[in-house]
């Protein structure tokens, strides 16, 4: 498929430093303005919701009391998430935002409960359902179906653990060429070894290969 199965390991470094820089640029900030304590939590929903390719699937998002029902639903039923109900929570919160934002409902809630909770929620996205369907031969996910997705994603992000753990360890060797360069040495190096952190490289990797551009490079 994609350049990065072809060569995962020098690929995961490509996927690792492009996630740091966009932890620092983005990422990070999503998380804090989306936090209970955010000053600006409807102007963060609506640029998160533009980053993240979501925003064209809600109906009324410019309109604030839009956001501020997106919001509520949000905080509503992503109280409390562990690996027994996440995607119980990924899916209920899914239905509220079913009328506002259509068939792409699942996508939209897992990207924003990642946003206030991280692990164990996954990001769902049609390119990681692609970029899967290709690595794991004879099974076909949907999108539709968050709890076999998360499955199959798990299971695919602990075959490439300790490429994926290497690749984020030799970031310490390009800190200074990156948009992380200011970040005290402790808080870098306690990052780059966060669950989520390279989760969330597993999701670049997914999601570089998961183009439709990739089926040209074969």
């Amino acid at each position: 498929m994609g350049f990065a199965l072809e060569n995962p390991q020098a690929n995961l470094r490509f996927c690792a430093l492009k996630y740091l820089n966009d932890w620092i640029q983005y990422d990070r900030q999503f998380v804090r303005g989306l936090s209970k304590t955010g000053d600006d939590r409807l102007g963060c929903f609506t640029q998160a919701a533009i980053y993240y390719r979501i925003a064209r699937n809600f109906k009324g998002l410019a309109d604030d009391s839009t956001r501020q029902k997106l919001l509520e639903a949000l905080d509503r039923f992503g109280g409390h998430i562990s690996e027994e109900n996440v995607n119980d929570v990924v899916k209920d919160l899914s239905d509220q935002f079913e009328k506002p934002c259509g068939n792409r409902a699942i996508s939209a809630s897992s990207k924003l409960l990642w946003i206030t909770h991280k692990s164990p929620v996954v990001i769902l996205d049609s390119r990681a359902v692609r970029a899967l369907n290709e690595m794991r031969t004879g099974q076909r996910l949907t999108e539709a179906n968050y709890a076999a997705y998360r499955k199959t994603w798990l299971a695919e992000f602990a075959r490439h653990q300790n490429a994926i753990e290497s690749a984020c360890n030799e970031l310490s060797r390009v800190k200074e060429f990156t948009l992380a360069s200011e970040l005290p040495d402790e808080e870098f190096s306690t990052l780059i070894k966060e669950r989520w952190f390279r989760e969330r490289v597993f999701d670049q990797f997914l999601w570089w290969n998961g183009s439709p551009e990739s089926d040209s490079r074969n």
